[in-house]
């Protein structure tokens, strides 16, 4: 589309499929790590303000072409960010910083828009006095470097050339048995789409409704150990 109207279909797509969000990924060790974006209705006062604002506001309301494209990418983001040694204390904003010492995380994730550039980006995670991390700001984004143009018929292709590619239709049961057998033939194939697609089924039909997003196939593995675990206990 237009850039000029990314702006609008943006706070669409946030307020539509982000705001009261939960992300769930996994570390290297396998334990579950949970990041929300705001709910619609929730608001702040800022620096003592009388005046209240939306939080989702400050993700839905983006402006310039790397910041709004960082949002769209936000929940891809969160699972390959870099947790940062860094902390903070604002004390500014209401609810979202009323803990005192190390309210504010900071994760550097990388983005690469469509001319092949590379943005490192900040992710301000907020640990609220109910115990959530929010994801409340994607700031500071700068130019980091540029990358190689990719080529899908290179052998730098994610997908190697013998791979199957998920059709994206595929259901799966519960079946401890088919589940093994589909899940390790996508791993012996470097499929991490299907790969992934066996986890998310697995999850939704466990209860969970949150999408379990990831950067490698050991994660996608530690993900799938889990859920399963999950449907042998149930």
């Amino acid at each position: 589309m237009k850039t000029r109207n990314w702006g609008k279909v943006l706070n669409k797509y946030v307020y539509d499929n982000l705001a009261g969000e939960t992300v769930i990924v996994f570390d290297e060790e396998g334990n579950e790590e949970v990041t929300s974006f705001a709910k619609k209705n929730e608001r702040i006062n800022k620096n003592n303000s009388t005046n209240n604002r939306k939080v989702i506001d400050k993700l839905a309301r983006k402006q310039g072409l790397h910041e709004q494209l960082a949002v769209a990418h936000a929940i891809e983001l969160i699972s390959v960010s870099e947790r940062e040694n860094r902390f903070s204390s604002d004390n500014t904003h209401q609810w979202l910083d009323d803990n005192g010492k190390n309210d504010w995380e900071y994760w550097t994730t990388y983005i690469q828009d469509k001319n092949n550039t590379i943005w490192e980006a900040t992710l301000n995670i907020a640990n609220t006095s109910n115990g959530e991390k929010i994801l409340y700001d994607i700031y500071p984004i700068k130019k980091a470097g540029q990358s190689v143009k990719s080529d899908t018929s290179s052998a730098n292709s994610i997908l190697p050339q013998n791979s199957k590619k998920s059709s994206g239709n595929a259901k799966y049961s519960l079946s401890p048995a088919e589940l093994d057998k589909q899940y390790l033939q996508a791993v012996k194939n470097n499929d991490i789409e299907t790969a992934q697609k066996i986890v998310d089924d697995v999850a939704k039909e466990n209860g969970y409704t949150i999408k379990a997003y990831h950067g490698t196939l050991g994660r996608i593995e530690k993900q799938f150990k889990y859920f399963t675990a999950q449907a042998k206990v149930k």
